[in-house]
């Protein structure tokens, strides 16, 4: 019974973040598309002429609306299925996909300095033990069966 409760507060605290995070984008959409627009820029002025970055970064402003949406979707969806412990590894995906180039556009802490570095530094270690713990869900799904089944003995 106790893996049960641990396994369902830890799908609960990993989920709460992308619920949370995805419902604030709709609530404020205008503000999240902005933002989003505002680091995809900075994140290619500060790129220092990388052409890979700042094609990349060309070819994706146009379809900003489109891309808030999918990661609307993603945090969502992927959150409610982990929440639920329906389809987790398949939610944990969803979030993982998520995660990954949200945590390297946002929270490059390599091309700021000062307080910022520190800040950023912080946000991007958050998102990779965020994104450790989503591994594991992916790797090992809800976990075993809840419960005590007939010739077995709860743990």
């Amino acid at each position: 019974m106790l893996k049960c409760l641990l396994g369902f507060a830890g799908r609960l605290l990993i989920s709460l973040i992308f619920l949370a995070s995805g419902l604030s984008k709709i609530l404020n959409w205008q503000e999240a598309e902005q933002l989003l627009a505002t680091s995809l820029t900075n994140w290619m002025t500060m790129s220092q002429g990388s052409g890979w970055v700042t094609g990349i970064g060309e070819w994706v402003l146009p379809y900003l609306p489109i891309l808030l949406t999918a990661a609307v979707c993603c945090e969502i969806l992927g959150g409610l299925c982990v929440l639920l412990g329906v389809q987790v590894r398949f939610g944990a995906f969803l979030l993982a996909i998520f995660l990954i180039p949200t945590t390297l556009v946002m929270h490059a802490f390599w091309m700021v300095q000062g307080p910022e570095y520190e800040v950023q530094a912080a946000n991007f270690l958050k998102n990779l033990s965020v994104l450790g713990g989503l591994l594991i869900l992916l790797a090992y799904g809800k976990g075993g069966k809840c419960g005590s089944q007939k010739g077995e003995h709860s743990e």
